[in-house]
Protein backbone atom coordinates (compact mmCIF):
# COMPACT_ATOMS: atom_id res chain seq x y z
CA UNK A 1 0.00 0.00 0.00
CA UNK A 2 0.89 3.26 0.14
CA UNK A 3 0.65 5.92 3.24
CA UNK A 4 -1.57 8.18 3.14
CA UNK A 5 -2.79 7.19 -0.65
CA UNK A 6 -4.77 3.91 0.15
CA UNK A 7 -4.80 3.20 -3.41
CA UNK A 8 -4.60 -0.22 -5.34
CA UNK A 9 -6.26 -0.61 -8.06
CA UNK A 10 -5.38 0.12 -11.82
CA UNK A 11 -8.14 2.57 -12.13
CA UNK A 12 -6.06 5.20 -9.47
CA UNK A 13 -3.37 5.46 -12.38
CA UNK A 14 -3.59 8.70 -13.93
CA UNK A 15 -4.58 8.45 -17.46
CA UNK A 16 -2.39 10.36 -20.02
CA UNK A 17 -2.78 10.03 -23.84
CA UNK A 18 -0.29 9.60 -25.84
CA UNK A 19 0.88 13.53 -27.07
CA UNK A 20 2.54 15.36 -29.81
CA UNK A 21 3.41 18.65 -30.30
CA UNK A 22 5.03 20.73 -32.94
CA UNK A 23 6.29 24.31 -32.41
CA UNK A 24 9.63 26.59 -32.80
CA UNK A 25 10.73 27.71 -29.56
CA UNK A 26 13.23 25.35 -27.77
CA UNK A 27 12.61 26.64 -24.00
CA UNK A 28 8.85 25.92 -24.58
CA UNK A 29 8.37 22.80 -22.21
CA UNK A 30 4.75 23.25 -21.55
CA UNK A 31 4.10 19.79 -22.46
CA UNK A 32 6.44 18.31 -20.40
CA UNK A 33 5.44 19.93 -17.66
CA UNK A 34 2.04 18.49 -17.18
CA UNK A 35 3.03 15.13 -16.50
CA UNK A 36 6.12 16.12 -14.19
CA UNK A 37 6.26 13.51 -11.13
CA UNK A 38 7.82 12.91 -7.80
CA UNK A 39 8.95 9.75 -5.49
CA UNK A 40 6.88 9.09 -2.64
CA UNK A 41 8.08 6.14 -0.02
CA UNK A 42 6.18 3.10 -0.35
CA UNK A 43 4.65 1.56 2.95
CA UNK A 44 3.87 -2.65 3.34
CA UNK A 45 0.76 -4.07 4.13
CA UNK A 46 2.11 -3.27 8.20
CA UNK A 47 2.60 0.02 7.41
CA UNK A 48 6.52 -0.04 7.33
CA UNK A 49 8.30 2.04 4.91
CA UNK A 50 10.18 -0.12 2.44
CA UNK A 51 13.68 0.49 2.73
CA UNK A 52 14.13 0.76 -1.43
CA UNK A 53 10.52 1.22 -2.98
CA UNK A 54 9.04 4.47 -4.12
CA UNK A 55 6.30 5.12 -5.70
CA UNK A 56 5.60 7.86 -8.83
CA UNK A 57 2.53 10.70 -8.25
CA UNK A 58 2.22 13.35 -10.41
CA UNK A 59 2.02 17.23 -9.33
CA UNK A 60 -1.77 17.21 -8.37
CA UNK A 61 -1.75 14.40 -6.03
CA UNK A 62 -2.62 11.16 -8.77
CA UNK A 63 -0.20 7.67 -9.04
CA UNK A 64 1.38 8.05 -12.10
CA UNK A 65 2.65 4.43 -12.01
CA UNK A 66 2.00 0.72 -11.19
CA UNK A 67 5.31 0.43 -10.86
CA UNK A 68 7.85 1.34 -8.17
CA UNK A 69 11.12 2.70 -8.49
CA UNK A 70 14.55 2.36 -6.35
CA UNK A 71 15.98 4.51 -4.04
CA UNK A 72 19.16 4.84 -6.08
CA UNK A 73 17.08 6.15 -9.38
CA UNK A 74 17.84 9.59 -9.93
CA UNK A 75 14.78 10.74 -10.87
CA UNK A 76 14.49 13.65 -13.99
CA UNK A 77 11.60 15.69 -15.14
CA UNK A 78 11.56 15.88 -19.26
CA UNK A 79 10.88 19.64 -18.44
CA UNK A 80 13.52 19.91 -16.08
CA UNK A 81 16.13 17.99 -18.72
CA UNK A 82 14.44 19.33 -21.92
CA UNK A 83 14.93 22.81 -19.99
CA UNK A 84 18.52 22.74 -19.28
CA UNK A 85 19.26 21.37 -22.55
CA UNK A 86 17.52 24.84 -24.16
CA UNK A 87 19.51 26.80 -21.70
CA UNK A 88 23.04 25.71 -22.92
CA UNK A 89 22.30 25.80 -27.07
CA UNK A 90 21.35 29.39 -26.13
CA UNK A 91 23.72 30.36 -24.11
CA UNK A 92 26.83 27.76 -24.56
CA UNK A 93 26.20 26.88 -28.20
CA UNK A 94 26.70 28.20 -31.89
CA UNK A 95 23.96 25.80 -32.67
CA UNK A 96 21.60 28.47 -34.49
CA UNK A 97 18.55 28.00 -32.50
CA UNK A 98 16.31 31.19 -33.48
CA UNK A 99 15.27 29.10 -36.56
CA UNK A 100 14.32 24.93 -35.69
CA UNK A 101 11.46 22.88 -36.15
CA UNK A 102 11.05 21.71 -32.08
CA UNK A 103 8.95 17.79 -31.91
CA UNK A 104 7.92 16.95 -28.06
CA UNK A 105 6.32 13.92 -27.60
CA UNK A 106 5.18 11.88 -24.50
CA UNK A 107 3.96 8.44 -24.38
CA UNK A 108 3.30 5.44 -21.60
CA UNK A 109 1.16 8.10 -19.22
CA UNK A 110 3.37 10.74 -19.66
CA UNK A 111 6.61 8.99 -18.19
CA UNK A 112 8.29 8.60 -21.51
CA UNK A 113 9.25 11.53 -23.36
CA UNK A 114 11.24 12.59 -26.75
CA UNK A 115 12.28 15.61 -28.17
CA UNK A 116 13.40 16.21 -31.78
CA UNK A 117 15.08 19.58 -32.62
CA UNK A 118 16.03 20.30 -36.29
CA UNK A 119 18.10 23.14 -37.14
CA UNK A 120 16.32 24.95 -40.17
CA UNK A 121 19.50 27.04 -41.27
CA UNK A 122 21.54 24.17 -41.66
CA UNK A 123 20.59 21.91 -44.37
CA UNK A 124 23.24 20.01 -45.77
CA UNK A 125 23.69 17.76 -49.09
CA UNK A 126 24.40 14.43 -48.13
CA UNK A 127 24.55 12.82 -51.41
CA UNK A 128 27.65 11.58 -52.84
CA UNK A 129 27.45 13.13 -56.45
CA UNK A 130 27.58 16.87 -56.85
CA UNK A 131 24.91 16.92 -59.42
CA UNK A 132 22.48 15.18 -57.58
CA UNK A 133 21.08 17.20 -54.44
CA UNK A 134 19.70 14.90 -51.00
CA UNK A 135 18.60 18.02 -48.44
CA UNK A 136 18.78 16.82 -44.59
CA UNK A 137 18.36 18.75 -41.70
CA UNK A 138 21.08 18.76 -38.77
CA UNK A 139 19.16 17.63 -35.78
CA UNK A 140 19.49 16.47 -31.89
CA UNK A 141 17.04 14.01 -30.47
CA UNK A 142 16.49 12.98 -26.70
CA UNK A 143 14.82 10.53 -25.06
CA UNK A 144 13.92 9.96 -21.51
CA UNK A 145 11.79 8.15 -19.18
CA UNK A 146 10.89 9.14 -15.37
CA UNK A 147 10.01 5.12 -14.51
CA UNK A 148 13.31 3.47 -15.30
CA UNK A 149 11.52 2.53 -18.42
CA UNK A 150 14.29 3.99 -20.67
CA UNK A 151 17.99 4.94 -20.20
CA UNK A 152 18.95 9.11 -21.08
CA UNK A 153 19.92 8.72 -25.03
CA UNK A 154 20.94 11.72 -26.79
CA UNK A 155 21.16 11.43 -30.89
CA UNK A 156 23.07 14.64 -32.85
CA UNK A 157 23.65 14.49 -36.52
CA UNK A 158 22.25 14.83 -40.14
CA UNK A 159 19.10 12.02 -40.89
CA UNK A 160 15.87 11.32 -41.16
CA UNK A 161 14.87 8.90 -38.85
CA UNK A 162 16.34 6.80 -36.01
CA UNK A 163 15.49 4.27 -33.72
CA UNK A 164 16.83 3.40 -29.95
CA UNK A 165 19.21 0.91 -30.95
CA UNK A 166 21.52 3.94 -31.64
CA UNK A 167 20.93 3.46 -35.76
CA UNK A 168 19.67 6.69 -37.72
CA UNK A 169 18.93 6.19 -41.25
CA UNK A 170 19.37 8.32 -44.29
CA UNK A 171 21.56 10.21 -43.11
CA UNK A 172 24.83 10.42 -40.49
CA UNK A 173 25.43 10.42 -36.61
CA UNK A 174 27.79 12.24 -35.14
CA UNK A 175 27.11 11.72 -31.61
CA UNK A 176 25.50 9.27 -29.39
CA UNK A 177 25.19 9.27 -25.80
CA UNK A 178 23.53 6.58 -23.30
CA UNK A 179 23.33 6.94 -19.35
CA UNK A 180 21.71 5.30 -17.54
CA UNK A 181 19.58 7.35 -14.18
CA UNK A 182 22.14 6.87 -11.41
CA UNK A 183 22.72 9.02 -8.57
CA UNK A 184 25.37 10.88 -10.70
CA UNK A 185 22.89 11.30 -13.25
CA UNK A 186 22.41 15.05 -12.44
CA UNK A 187 25.71 16.19 -12.03
CA UNK A 188 27.04 14.51 -15.81
CA UNK A 189 23.71 15.32 -17.87
CA UNK A 190 25.30 18.98 -18.49
CA UNK A 191 28.19 17.80 -20.12
CA UNK A 192 26.42 15.05 -21.82
CA UNK A 193 24.26 17.49 -23.53
CA UNK A 194 27.02 20.27 -24.38
CA UNK A 195 28.78 17.74 -26.07
CA UNK A 196 26.07 16.50 -28.17
CA UNK A 197 25.99 20.22 -29.14
CA UNK A 198 30.03 20.51 -29.86
CA UNK A 199 29.70 17.51 -32.18
CA UNK A 200 26.95 18.38 -34.16
CA UNK A 201 28.40 22.18 -34.57
CA UNK A 202 31.69 20.68 -35.61
CA UNK A 203 30.03 17.66 -37.79
CA UNK A 204 28.24 20.79 -39.76
CA UNK A 205 31.61 22.98 -39.93
CA UNK A 206 33.65 20.12 -41.24
CA UNK A 207 30.80 18.34 -43.05
CA UNK A 208 32.94 16.94 -46.18
CA UNK A 209 36.04 15.51 -43.76
CA UNK A 210 33.14 13.93 -41.75
CA UNK A 211 31.48 12.29 -44.42
CA UNK A 212 35.30 11.04 -45.69
CA UNK A 213 35.84 9.68 -41.94
CA UNK A 214 32.89 7.79 -42.24
CA UNK A 215 33.54 5.66 -45.76
CA UNK A 216 37.54 4.92 -44.25
CA UNK A 217 37.76 1.11 -42.95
Amino acid sequence: GIKNNAISDVSAVREVPPQRLVHNDIADCSLFESVIVHKEPLFDINNDKMLNGFALFYSDGSRASETAVTDSYALTNHAELYGQHADLIKNKSTLPWRNVEVTDEIADGGLRAKRTIKYLDWEMNLSNNSDVNDPVFCRSDIYNSTNMSWAFQMFAGAYRDLCQNSMVFGGYKSGYAKKKHTKNFADMRASLLSTANKTLATFKEETARFMAWSTTK
